[in-house]
């Protein structure tokens, strides 16, 4: 009995800890990078919005901060963001593509009969022009995928319920140098694999709660069993002063 009390406590945290560990969801995530070499006053370069981790997707919105003091964005037919390749060769129709005063904002949804995406790939490239020297960064403050469901409807594909799902995000810092030319000021090429602190684990609320929960069974069987314990002691402790 004693060893049953105990092997059923020992499996149930043990369900605790693999859910924690091994239960993790696949999470969009959206970072930025700057291209390679380095980077002097007065030049113009591109830094590529890359995603990864994307499943259902039918279009994508964000936000992103710089500062003004150090960084201008260079606008292409008034747009900051330029398309990548995620999207590319889908219909599409642009909500919102601005960037000044130190924050862009970019919103994009496809348009039938696309069809929703999913994987990683270049969001777009923003081309800036360096103010001043010294550190700087290009921080994502917010991005969210929009994943659609689809019904049928008189031979029509049609959304009945659209969600938006947060990506995890990763700013860009780049120093900027008195001279010297960048080695390759041209966006780099498709980079599908975020960077690897992104690869770490992160729990989320369901894998919380049922870890919690599992856990909370784990520690009731323990106590469980320790009970069982004592009771059990107490009996063989009464046989003994009754044989005595």
């Amino acid at each position: 009995m004693r060893r049953l009390y105990r092997t059923a406590a020992a499996v149930a945290l043990a369900l605790s800890i693999a859910a924690g560990v091994s239960a993790q969801p696949d999470t969009p995530y959206v970072w930025i990078t700057p291209p390679p070499g380095n980077i002097a006053v007065g030049q113009e370069f591109i830094a590529t919005v890359h995603v990864s981790g994307a499943s259902g997707v039918y279009g994508v919105s964000f936000t992103i901060s710089y500062d003004p003091q150090t960084l201008q964005v260079v606008l292409k037919n008034d747009e900051a963001i330029q398309p990548g390749s995620f999207f590319a060769g889908q219909p599409a129709f642009t909500l919102r593509n601005r960037g000044s005063g130190g924050v862009i904002e970019y919103a994009l949804t496809l348009t039938q009969p696309a069809e929703p995406v999913n994987g990683g790939g270049t969001l777009g490239t923003i081309a800036f022009r360096a103010l001043a020297a010294g550190a700087s960064a290009v921080t994502p403050l917010e991005a969210r995928l929009l994943v659609p469901s689809f019904t049928e409807v008189s031979g029509q594909r049609v959304a009945f319920e659209t969600k938006e799902v947060p990506a995890q995000t990763q700013a860009m810092t780049l120093n900027v140098h008195t001279s010297g030319a960048a080695l390759n000021p041209a966006a780099p090429a498709d980079i599908i694999s975020p960077p690897a602190e992104a690869l770490a684990p992160q729990p989320t609320l369901p894998v919380l709660l049922v870890g919690a929960l599992l856990f909370l069974a784990g520690l009731a069987l323990f106590v469980l069993s320790v009970s069982g314990y004592v009771h059990l002691r107490r009996l063989d402790t009464q046989q003994e002063g009754i044989l005595w």
